[in-house]
Formats: structure tokens, sequence, C-alpha cells
């Protein structure tokens, strides 16, 4: 029984899967197995993976086509390490990446670590995330950045898994619930993973982001009741998001909410009134954001 399970769902990455699992194998920390799932895909993925599968730390599944969090619990159910770790198919990990992880455990045994993030673009570092203060507040702890995280899988089966009704922010979501649950928490400050800073591809998604940022409110009244600045940075998401899939009638409602929830911000209102001047709006928002 291994100490680790690394998770790594993957759709179409035949250009970058190999860099991914070269360095995982290269840990330090040998005591881990790695379960590929394969979310359907229809490149030449699975012959790219042929000189891997023979690994015996290796795993590889294959499932129609059934979204990112269904992959992942797929992956979880199938595992059989104490901890789970989910990584990206594009993302890279240090030598010291389940090292460090396997360190804290073995003093600590706390239900989740979190380490830092090396923020990559073009090769290029970008920013540092220190997990004990990953959004600069203060406040917050913790990053749901896949592999950025090493969870208990006992913890995260208590937790529900991940939601599969979300094909947006899933990791957000976790995060609340993870949160909610208050439990034992540990730190790596070493920046143990090199993120992938994608394209942030609003016409692609958008349909996707704005149903998840609705979805992840109602699901979580409490939260956003409790938390005035989160929710109007959700309602905003949610009325951009709505703008740029031409869906007029809820980019409305959402601005609308946000400028009750904050009337003094000309943001806010310039956002609202924007949806009824359709040519400034088309130019200003629509046609942008669809690029």
């Amino acid at each position: 029984m291994p100490v680790f399970s690394v998770i790594i769902p993957l759709f179409n990455s035949s250009s970058l899967i190999c860099l991914t699992l070269d360095s995982v194998l290269q840990q330090k920390c040998k005591d881990f197995e790695i379960i590929i799932i394969d979310d359907g895909s229809t490149d030449d993925v699975k012959n790219i993976l042929s000189s891997y599968i023979g690994n015996s730390s290796i795993n590889y599944f294959y499932q129609s086509n059934s979204g990112v969090s269904a992959a992942r619990n797929k992956g979880a159910s199938l595992s059989n390490g104490d901890y789970l770790i989910f990584l990206d198919s594009d993302d890279l990990v240090t030598q010291n990446w389940l090292f460090d992880y396997a360190n804290i455990i073995s003093i600590q045994n706390p239900d989740i670590i979190y380490c830092g993030i090396n923020r990559m673009k073009d090769n290029i570092l970008v920013e540092y995330t220190d997990p004990t203060n990953p959004f600069k507040d203060g406040i917050s702890v913790g990053n749901v950045i896949p592999g950025s995280f090493c969870i208990r899988k006992t913890f995260f089966e208590q937790l529900g898994c991940y939601d599969e009704k979300l094909a947006y922010g899933e990791n957000t979501e976790l995060g609340f619930r993870i949160k909610h649950t208050k439990p034992t928490m540990s730190f790596v400050k070493s920046p143990n993973l090199f993120y992938n800073m994608r394209e942030n591809s609003h016409g692609k998604n958008a349909r996707n982001k704005m149903n998840g940022i609705i979805y992840t409110i109602k699901k979580h009244p409490q939260l956003f009741d409790k938390n005035n600045n989160l929710k109007l940075r959700f309602l905003t998401i949610a009325g951009v998001a709505a703008l740029s899939c031409k869906e007029y009638s809820i980019a409305k409602k959402y601005f609308f909410k946000s400028l009750k929830l904050n009337p003094l911000s000309l943001k806010n209102y310039f956002r609202f009134c924007l949806v009824f001047i359709p040519v400034v709006r088309d130019f200003l928002w629509v046609n942008r954001l669809r690029k």
C-alpha cells in the first residue's frame, strides 16, 4: 500500500503529459502510485503513454468523456494510497514534492497539506504563491490548485469528493467544503509545484463559468451571506460570463445583485447600465470577451 496516489486526469494531452509524468517519476520519495484517467481522449495520447504504462508505478484507465471532476473521482476510487494528490497533465513538480509531503505526514499526520506554487507562463516564472498567505490578504490559507495540496483519502471521501455537476470552479468549490470542516492542516512553503498559467478562454468556457459560479453561489448560501466581498466577486464573474454568452437577462440579474450589495461602486453601476446599451455593450464587452 503506497503512501501517495497521484491522480492525473487527461484529455487530449499528448504534447505535455510526458513532461508531467517524468517530473513525478523523478521523486526522491518512491512510495507512490500514479493513476492516469484518460477522459475520452481522441488524440494519440495512449500510444505516447505506451512506454510508461509498463512501469509498475503507473496505472492507466480509459473512460468515456465525463469531465475532469468525474475523472478525478474515478482515480480516487481506484487508488490505494493513504493520501491523494490530484495533478493536472500539463504541470510539473520538483523532486522534493512528495518527499516534503512525506516528512510532514510522519510528524503531524494532518488531513491536508499545502505546498508553495511557482506560477509559470511560457516557461517564465510569474509569481510565487505562499500556501500560508496565497491571496495576500493575511487571512486565507491554502490553495486548491491541483498538485498544491495533498489530502487524506478518507477525509476526501467524507467531503463527498469533487462535485461532478461542475465543469468550472470545481477546485474552488471543493476548497469551500474543505475549510468548512476545519481540518488539520500543514504547510510546505517550498514551491514544489510549477503551475502552468493557461490562457483565459472567455468565449470557449464562458457558459461553464457562468453556470459553475451560479451553481456554487446557490450551493453555499451561508458562506456567501457571511462574506460580502466573496459574494460580490462571484456575482460579478457570473454577470461578465453571462455577457460573454449573450445571456443578457442573466447578466442584468447578477449585475443588479452586485449593485444592491455595493450601491456606491461606480464599476457595479457601469456594468449594470451597460447591459441596456447594446452597441456599447457589444463593443466593450461581448465582442472582446468572445475573442
